[in-house]
């Protein structure tokens, strides 16, 4: 995996933010049930559940694992003895300022270890810690993170990360908000 290492960004405090690297045509992978093929670049359900790096009703994320024996992997941990039928698609990603979990250094500029990151989801407070760097992260408008995955956590295998990828972040690239009006609907029935 070729990843570029950026100097740290700076929130709008004037504090240094986590450091970020980019990753350029690294190939990802992504399953879901073969009839959402067609939402496979939507993030709704990981607005509306709880997961490991989006927070339910706060803000939602794509997740991608590196390989496709570990994305099948944690599609089986998730899926019924009789699931439906599953597509994995692979994905050529580029993206400049993501936050790499996977380095000791990240994790200790930011405060966290790798044994809270990696906490199989039915344990006491899994989500803590992730979901705490994830609002960093996302806070800081960053594209998202390089993971460790609960299945190698110490990284022995080629490519058993995770790549989470926050689309809002993504287009605030390239959009600007202009102006935010609060209106209130039953005002308009009346005119």
């Amino acid at each position: 995996m070729r990843l570029k290492r950026f100097s740290p960004l700076r929130d709008t405090s004037h504090r240094a933010g986590p450091p970020v690297v980019a990753v350029q045509k690294k190939h990802f992978w992504r399953c879901l049930p073969k009839q959402y093929l067609r939402t496979i670049l939507e993030a709704g359900p990981s607005f509306t559940q709880e997961r490991r790096y989006s927070v339910r009703g706060e803000f939602g994320a794509l997740y991608f694992s590196g390989s496709k024996e570990l994305c099948l992997m944690e599609i089986a941990g998730r899926a019924a003895q009789d699931s439906e039928a599953m597509a994995c698609v692979e994905f050529e990603v580029t993206v400049d300022r993501v936050v790499d979990l996977t380095r000791q250094e990240t994790r200790t500029t930011i405060g966290v270890q790798l044994e809270d990151l990696v906490r199989p989801r039915i344990s006491k407070d899994a989500y803590a810690a992730p979901q705490r760097v994830a609002r960093l992260v996302y806070g800081q408008r960053l594209q998202g993170l390089l993971a460790p995955s609960v299945h190698d956590a110490n990284g022995r295998r080629r490519n058993w990360i995770s790549l989470v990828l926050y689309p809002a972040n993504l287009l605030r690239a390239f959009i600007r908000e202009i102006q935010v009006e609060h209106v209130a609907l039953h005002s308009m029935n009346q005119s």
